[in-house]
């Protein structure tokens, strides 16, 4: 690659990031706000996605998320935000992830009052969930773990780096 082709892939990537930025920006001090009150680790555009997600770790086992994403992508002018909840528990021996899944709510991303509520009733959900009530359970990753972790002890270790949620 020359420094030609290297600038426009950068500026490429620049201009996406300012895309999302300026589809959050918005929201951001409401999903702020939001995340440092309950204690929730935000990761943003994840893949280079139109997302916000809010994870922590769950009082119960393992991972979950909040996540905020723009509804329709391909469109450029959609203002269409989802909020949902998900959470999952990966055990490590058996190479199996557990999955539950929330209700979505769809809002327009402007509505801050209502985003407010969204998050209040995903995290709510979530919080009231308990082992067992799976939506789906995914068998055979435990090739795909071993690869990049040794031991279960190792695997185990990723969830300290989640906040527990106030």
């Amino acid at each position: 690659m020359d420094y030609q082709e290297e600038g426009s892939v950068q500026n490429t990537y620049a201009n996406g990031v300012q895309a999302l930025e300026s589809f959050f920006e918005p929201m951001a001090a409401t999903l702020s706000a939001f995340a440092d009150e309950r204690n929730l680790l935000i990761e943003k555009y994840r893949h280079e996605g139109f997302v916000w997600s809010l994870k922590f770790r769950h009082p119960r086992g393992g991972e979950a998320v909040v996540q905020v994403y723009r509804k329709e992508v391909e469109r450029k002018d959609s203002e269409t935000v989802v909020v949902r909840g998900d959470w999952w528990v990966d055990d490590y021996p058996a190479g199996t992830r557990s999955i539950r899944r929330g209700r979505s709510r769809q809002l327009e991303r402007c509505q801050t009052q209502l985003l407010i509520s969204a998050l209040e009733d995903s995290l709510d959900q979530i919080m009231s969930w308990v082992p067992g009530q799976w939506d789906q359970v995914i068998n055979g990753l435990g090739g795909d773990w071993a690869r990049y972790w040794r031991s279960k002890d190792e695997f185990d270790r990723l969830l300290l780096r989640l906040p527990e949620p106030r």
